[in-house]
């Protein structure tokens, strides 16, 4: 519920439940009317074996929250690859002008 951002009064409006009924959905009861099924299963994007198995949860348009989780951990990684570039790439940038600075005597060793 909270990865679609819904209530529990919305997915009962969606599936023309009462709200009680969706609190014992969430808590593991299994609707008993296909129709129920095939209305949650619209309004989570997943198909019906899914909300029932727990497999094949292959969501229509949006990935699985194992595909977010990976492509997230990529991408930090990928930044902290950059940053360390970035940071050596600035050090290399500066390096000229510190040691003139230092020449000077504007920077302290």
């Amino acid at each position: 519920m909270s990865y679609h951002d819904l209530t529990l009064r919305e997915i009962a409006t969606a599936t023309h439940s009462a709200v009680s009924t969706v609190g014992t959905w969430r808590n593991g009861r299994v609707p008993s009317s296909r129709q129920t099924l095939e209305q949650l299963a619209e309004v989570f994007r997943v198909n019906v074996e899914y909300l029932i198995e727990g497999r094949d949860g292959r969501r229509a348009g949006r990935p699985t929250l194992e595909e977010v989780n990976d492509a997230a951990g990529r991408i930090l990684e990928d930044l902290d690859i950059l940053l360390s570039a970035l940071e050596s790439h600035r050090r290399k940038a500066l390096a000229p002008a510190v040691k003139e600075r230092k020449k000077r005597g504007q920077v302290r060793p």
